[in-house]
């Protein structure tokens, strides 16, 4: 971790997100350095994977609070962390084909659950069953570019499962509801085990 890579990370959200104002320069010296105190032992990697993750997804203006910076750099690290174990099981990388045995399904789910899952769970609308289904034909996390497509699917799976709840899918409007329902379901057991509910 250097201060080059503390002050780029600042440097990042002050573009975006108005700093806090401070009534002297003490005051703003001392939330400099609780801020650094806090990003204390990050890499320049997942201080940028964390910048971007807060750029991308924050929807208030003002500048985050010290609380979330630390919570996106632990999540950014734990992605950081379990994509470079991928590396190291190429057993679990080099299968061919459809391969969504229990066994890659329980490892998709530890992928979920170091960083992504949580904010898939969160978001609205709620993209995790498209991440872990991405990760099990991919065997690998979504990028950003990707994640965007699978917010867009989450979306247009809620319109098309409203339009069957009405019944205004045609005549397979009853099982097209069964099979969502399902799906909810799967995707509301996914956000449990991921959120720790």
């Amino acid at each position: 971790m250097s201060a080059e890579a503390i002050e780029k990370f600042v440097g990042d959200l002050a573009m975006h997100f108005s700093p806090p104002k401070h009534g002297s320069v003490e005051a703003e010296r001392s939330w400099l350095r609780t801020l650094t105190d806090a990003l204390r032992g990050s890499s320049a990697e997942v201080l940028e994977r964390a910048s971007r993750h807060i750029v991308e997804t924050r929807k208030y203006r003002n500048f985050p609070l010290v609380a979330e910076c630390r919570q996106a750099v632990r999540e950014a690290a734990d992605e950081v962390k379990f994509e470079g174990h991928l590396q190291t099981l190429p057993a679990l990388r080099k299968s061919i084909g459809f391969d969504w045995s229990d066994d890659r399904k329980a490892f998709a789910l530890e992928a979920l659950k170091a960083g992504m899952g949580r904010r898939a769970a969160k978001d609205n609308p709620c993209w995790i069953l498209g991440a872990r289904n991405f990760f099990l034909d991919h065997q690998r996390l979504p990028d950003e570019k990707e994640i965007s497509q699978l917010k867009r699917a989450a979306g247009e799976f809620g319109v098309e499962y409203a339009k069957c709840v009405r019944g205004d899918a045609g005549p397979k409007s009853v099982d097209l509801e069964k099979l969502g329902a399902s799906m909810l379901a799967e995707r509301e057991k996914l956000c449990a085990e991921v959120l720790g509910r």
